[in-house]
């Protein structure tokens, strides 16, 4: 059987037309509309491992917060450490929805999580201006952070954010501790000695 049909004396498909030469139309290409397909289906899957997550494992924890309250921590109902359920507990008394409430608490550390790598951007490069707020801006832009709190509701800003603290407060001068830059060479003496060379000391 032929692989080629016409309207009227035109054809307008068949492979064999088109590998033949012959003139005709070919099939349209599928790929760009199953390339979208995947996507789709991806952000499905992604959608539903969070709705999920949230259904089984979050919302049991915050109900149970929520209606046994403080004394409700010494249950044990979760397999998280107690300071992520202290907190989890306080957003029970937000005046929000129980969904909001369980995000907006990790959307809140990503703030947190952007002021410590601007602080930190800061004190390595005093001199920039737009590097710092450039930083800050990736920072909270990016994918895994957007999804990680906003759309998941993992606490992994939480942490990153507290280590990102601790990093700031390391390099930031203070009572009886140096500035950075006094610690580390400046990239033109580091030309002049190969030893303890530092990115972030100009």
């Amino acid at each position: 059987m032929s692989t080629e049909s016409t309207v009227g004396s035109v054809p307008v498909g068949g492979f064999g037309a088109v590998a033949a030469g012959r003139p005709g139309r070919p099939l349209p290409y599928v790929g760009a509309g199953s390339d979208r397909a995947r996507r789709a289906s991806g952000a499905l899957a992604v959608r539903r491992r969070a709705e999920r997550r949230l259904s089984v494992v979050l919302n049991p924890w915050f109900r149970h917060l929520s209606e046994q309250g403080f004394a409700g921590l010494a249950d044990e109902f979760s397999n998280y450490n107690t300071p992520y359920l202290v907190l989890l507990w306080l957003a029970t008394k937000l005046p929000v929805s129980q969904i909001v409430a369980i995000k907006l608490l990790s959307v809140i550390f990503d703030g947190l999580l952007a002021f410590f790598a601007y602080r930190i951007v800061r004190v390595v490069r005093p001199a920039s201006s737009w590097l710092p707020v450039l930083i800050t801006g990736l920072v909270l832009l990016l994918a895994t952070v957007l999804l990680n709190s906003s759309a998941w509701g993992q606490c992994d800003a939480i942490y990153a954010s507290l280590c990102l603290g601790s990093i700031y407060f390391l390099l930031h001068p203070g009572p009886g501790r140096p500035a950075p830059s006094s610690v580390w060479p400046s990239r033109s003496s580091s030309r002049r000695s190969s030893c303890c060379r530092c990115w972030w000391a100009s």
